[in-house]
């Protein structure tokens, strides 16, 4: 799904709002997943 966001990121039918916004939250989900994996080691 993380994957998905990154590629819609770059659609430029999307609009460059709906790009950041979506980058926004693909970065938010990543540092959430490295931080999470990282506690839980």
């Amino acid at each position: 799904m993380g994957l998905e966001n990154a590629f819609q990121i770059y659609d430029p039918e999307k609009g460059v709002a709906y790009s950041m916004e979506n980058a926004s939250k693909l970065v938010e989900d990543v540092l959430f997943q490295f931080f999470s994996k990282k506690h839980s080691l």
